[in-house]
Order: C-alpha cells, then sequence, then structure tokens
C-alpha cells in the first residue's frame, strides 16, 4: 500500500538510484555518444548517488522481508539472469552492438545479504546459545570463502572463451572480486545492524570521506578492495539527503521493473551508442 506519510518510500528511493546509476551507465556503454562525451566526467560522478541508495534499500528489504531464504534465492535467481543476459547478448550482437563485462552488482547485493543473514544467525545462536544456529551461519560464510579458491582454481580454464567466462560468471562469483569491491559488502553489512536512519546516513557519509584516504589505499594496495579509494567516490555523499527523506514505507511494489530495468538499461545505451555510428 502507498504511503501518504511525508518523505520518500522504498520504491521512490529506488526509482531514484535508477534514474542515477542510468547516468553513471551512459559512460561505459555509450561514452562515443557526443552528449555523454562531452559530459563524461559529470554523468561520472552523478552516478555514485546509485549505489548507497540501492545498499541502504537492500538491508531495508532483508529486514522486512516474510522468508530471508525466498528472499535471497531471489536475488540470486536476478543475479544469474543478468548474467545470462549479458552473456546472450555478447554472443548475439557483440560484433555489432559490443561485448561487455559482466558487471553484475546483483552479486554483490546477493553476498551483503547473504552475510547478513548468516551473521545474524550466529548472534542469535550466541544469544539464544543454539549450537546448530551458529553451525550453520558459520558454515555458511565458510562456504563463501572456499566460493572464492574455487574460481581462482577454475577461472584459467572456463575463461578460455568469451562465452565460457561470461556463463561461468552468470552462475558464480567470488565476494572477494565483485563489482564495486567488497568493501560495499562490509558498508552493506553495517548499515543493517545500525539502527537509526542518521546513523546510517553517517556511515555512507564516512565511507565517501574514507574513499579519499591515501593510507587506506596504500592499506589495500593490490587487493581487489583498492579500486574503492578514488577521488569520485566521494560523490557517494550526496546520496545522503536522499537517505534522510527515507519514511520507512514500502510503496508501490515494483520488483520486476528493477530487476529487468538493470540489464536491459545498459544494452539500450550501447544500442544507441551503435547507432551513432551512422
Amino acid at each position: 500500500m502507498t504511503s501518504k506519510q511525508p518523505g520518500l518510500t522504498s520504491t521512490q528511493i529506488k526509482l531514484i538510484g535508477a534514474f542515477f546509476m542510468t547516468l553513471g551507465n551512459l559512460v561505459p556503454y555509450g561514452y562515443t555518444i557526443p552528449i555523454v562525451s562531452r559530459f563524461s566526467v559529470q554523468l561520472g560522478l552523478l552516478g555514485k548517488i546509485a549505489l548507497p541508495l540501492f545498499l541502504y534499500m537492500l538491508t531495508e528489504s532483508v529486514h522486512y522481508t516474510r522468508s530471508k531464504p525466498r528472499f535471497l534465492l531471489r536475488l540470486y535467481v536476478a543475479a544469474v539472469g543478468v548474467g545470462l543476459f549479458t552473456a546472450v547478448t555478447n554472443v548475439c550482437t557483440g560484433s555489432t552492438v559490443g561485448i561487455y563485462r559482466q558487471n553484475n552488482i546483483l552479486f554483490t547485493y546477493f553476498y551483503t545479504a547473504v552475510y547478513i543473514v548468516m551473521i545474524e544467525k550466529i548472534l542469535y545462536g550466541f544469544s539464544h546459545r543454539t549450537v546448530k544456529e551458529i553451525a550453520i551461519g558459520m558454515a555458511s560464510i565458510g562456504a563463501t570463502i572456499l566460493i572464492h579458491f574455487f574460481i581462482v582454481l577454475v577461472w584459467p580454464i572456463v575463461a578460455v572463451t568469451g562465452l565460457g567466462g561470461d556463463l561461468f560468471e552468470s552462475f558464480l562469483v567470488s565476494p572477494v572480486f565483485v563489482e564495486e569491491t567488497p568493501v560495499v559488502i562490509l558498508v552493506g553489512i553495517l548499515l543493517y545492524f545500525l539502527k537509526a536512519k542518521w546513523q546510517k546516513a553517517s556511515l555512507i557519509g564516512l565511507a565517501a570521506l574514507l574513499s579519499q584516504s591515501r593510507l587506506l589505499a596504500q592499506l589495500c594496495f593490490s587487493t581487489p578492495m583498492t579500486v574503492f579509494f578514488n577521488g569520485p567516490q566521494l560523490f557517494m555523499i550526496l546520496a545522503v539527503p536522499i537517505m534522510l527523506l527515507y519514511n520507512g514505507k514500502r510503496g508501490s511494489e515494483k520488483k520486476a521493473f528493477f530487476y529487468c530495468y538493470y540489464p536491459l538499461h545498459r544494452y539500450v545505451i550501447a544500442i544507441i551508442k551503435f547507432a551513432y555510428r551512422f
């Protein structure tokens, strides 16, 4: 049910996130479009607003979902769907529209949700002295670490062809090599366990500021996390005012729209870029 309460609902914030995500993706997928190349820096900076908004709403969804296992399954299936869409379009239209990397942010969100659910299970186990809950939580987290090492071993074999790599990444992505780096997973976990809205917004502001730290960049040197520490990341802080407008209501349901919009808008931009050649 749509809320009449002042502020922005979850759906409205995700729509705002989709808008800024589209602006950001104009750069990698449509750089040769004249107006995009002209404003590529500005578009890339505005695109940084999207991630904190989606991450915030993801943690809210994990908190309020009726079934966390079903939520995780739905998120994984959506991530696989995006991966397969990219693999198929690379094969069918790669020679014209272009071949693109997976860059599947849904796997980042999936691992964020998995770790949240498992940490919550472990905490529940300790507070209720339930060994089974603790064991399941720790085993699940351990399984994600094993997935990383499995991928490291298998990747050189499956990535011999572009299609092989695309298909593999459609189903399995390492939590270490997720899009936007594991730092985002950590931020998402902290977002979930913070209670007050101002605390959550402050965390995003702090993460944006820490992304400029040369010391942290040096400490993370030669690791996947290094990518997070860069100048443009500071513009995540522009998401803070939008987060503070969240009224705690879900709004109208648009799950299918957001899952479909993510891969489709990138492909449409690539098609428009291709059309500009003629």
